[in-house]
């Protein structure tokens, strides 16, 4: 049977991930350790792979060793929404490390508000880099040109797509490199990646985990669709390790709403806290922080359960739910929507 990955940069993103593969029907676990691939006892597997933050030489190194062993799979690359870490060298090490494989990169996310169009990515209209993430604190987004920050030192190909049809004429031509596509909808987008799933064993498919509910279509077991009910949660826990101010808004909601908030220190200091909580559910908000906790409990693996709202992905362990969400999205009462979400 055909073996698939999902590689991630980060957690939040690796349960997304994980989340819209539940959700399209594809059983999956994400793994938050490095582990042989090559002989993986699941179809498919999302791995986490901590680029985000790491130098554009470690990074190349850990996409190099992920790539081994795996030259057969379908894979999809998942990337930062808002172009942050070391993509182009990420792109380069998978050119190398996967001979023959174009990546056709797709950036844009338009349920989330990241569109892209004549190769600049936006955010809610903001080109990225003049938007708050051109102030990240641990990664700042220097350039809205996805052509200049895929490029790496290699000089790679990078060939650019308006849209799905421009993708399957490059395709047909043996466009090699890196392919940037636009997208403006997630109609859109759904093409894109449709023509990557048809594909899917000659390129990898990269992108933010959007991507990943119309790449996953053709899957094995794809469409099946998803058991019904999460488990009953009794108590919450929120736990906000984000400098975002959105998800700060987000966690003094959940506040108001009665859970119990741990929001103050670095993200180790969190997670000490939280493994010590009787919460059965966490809503985490922040990357880092979500890694912290589940490294503090124990956790290595997880099973996705889907999505709670756009982006923000449901998954348990060791007998507790996660809620989990990336920083900088989502609207200031998504505590009380997950809730609601809860009860149906």
């Amino acid at each position: 049977m055909e073996q698939s990955y999902v590689f991630a940069d980060d957690a939040t993103g690796a349960l997304e991930a994980g989340a819209l593969l539940a959700e399209a029907g594809v059983k999956a676990l994400v793994r938050l350790r490095p582990y042989d691939a090559a002989h993986d006892d699941r179809l498919t597997s999302v791995i986490l792979l901590a680029t985000r933050h790491e130098s554009a030489e470690r990074a190349s190194e850990m996409v190099r060793a992920a790539a081994a062993g795996v030259a057969g799979a379908a894979i999809y690359w998942k990337t930062d929404s808002t172009l942050r870490g070391p993509i182009g060298a990420c792109f380069e090490a998978l050119l190398e490390a996967l001979p023959g494989r174009a990546v056709v990169y797709a950036p844009a996310y338009p349920a989330l508000g990241r569109t892209c169009r004549n190769g600049v990515l936006r955010v809610y209209g903001v080109e990225v880099a003049e938007s708050e993430f051109g102030r990240d604190a641990l990664n700042p987004v220097r350039t809205s040109s996805v052509v200049e920050t895929v490029a790496g030192p290699g000089g790679y190909a990078v060939s650019r797509a308006a849209d799905a049809r421009e993708l399957t004429e490059l395709l047909r031509r043996g466009a090699a490199g890196v392919i940037v596509c636009d997208a403006e909808t997630e109609e859109e987008a759904e093409a894109l990646m449709e023509v990557c799933a048809a594909e899917r064993r000659r390129l990898v498919a990269a992108g933010p985990a959007g991507g990943v509910r119309y790449w996953a279509r053709r899957l094995p077991g794809a469409g099946s669709g998803i058991s019904a009910g999460w488990p009953e949660v009794g108590k919450w826990l929120a736990v906000c390790g984000s400098r975002h101010a959105v998800s700060r808004a987000q966690a003094k909601a959940a506040r108001r709403l009665g859970l119990d908030l741990i929001a103050e220190g670095d993200a180790d200091r969190l997670a000490a806290v939280a493994a010590e909580s009787t919460a059965r559910g966490m809503m985490i908000f922040g990357g880092d922080t979500a890694l912290a906790v589940w490294r503090a409990l124990g956790i290595e693996t997880l099973e996705p359960l889907g999505e709670a709202l756009p982006g923000v992905a449901v998954s348990r362990a060791g007998g507790r739910v996660f809620v989990t969400k990336a920083g900088g999205f989502g609207e200031a009462d998504l505590a009380e929507r997950v809730l609601e979400r809860w009860k149906r």
